[in-house]
């Protein structure tokens, strides 16, 4: 996963993504320790993508490269990668995704 951050923005303005559908946010990521790689790789998505669909959250898996199997291995062990295993394996989306900034 270092390599793949290492090719993405920083986006060191980010200090919240958000997940909303129909305007009802149901999922959010606060740029705090532990968490960064999962706002740049989300803030990746929406500056690629514009939504969270099956096609952006395949994107956002690749990003997280070692982490996915762990993921799949030990389920709630990391949520936002859960969230786009789950879109992926159901076809889920489009989600709106926004990032808040400093």
């Amino acid at each position: 996963m270092k390599e793949n951050l290492a090719a993405l923005p920083a986006y060191e303005n980010v200090k919240r993504v958000a997940l909303s559908l129909d305007g009802d946010e149901f999922h959010a990521i606060e740029a705090k320790p532990g968490k960064l790689a999962s706002v740049r790789i989300y803030a990746a998505m929406k500056d690629n993508f514009g939504t969270l669909d099956p096609k952006a959250a395949a994107f956002g898996l690749l990003q997280y490269d070692e982490y996915v199997d762990e993921a799949r291995n030990e389920p709630g062990s990391h949520p936002n990668i859960d969230l786009l295993l789950d879109i992926v394996a159901k076809g889920k989306g489009p989600y709106t995704i926004t990032c808040e900034t400093f």
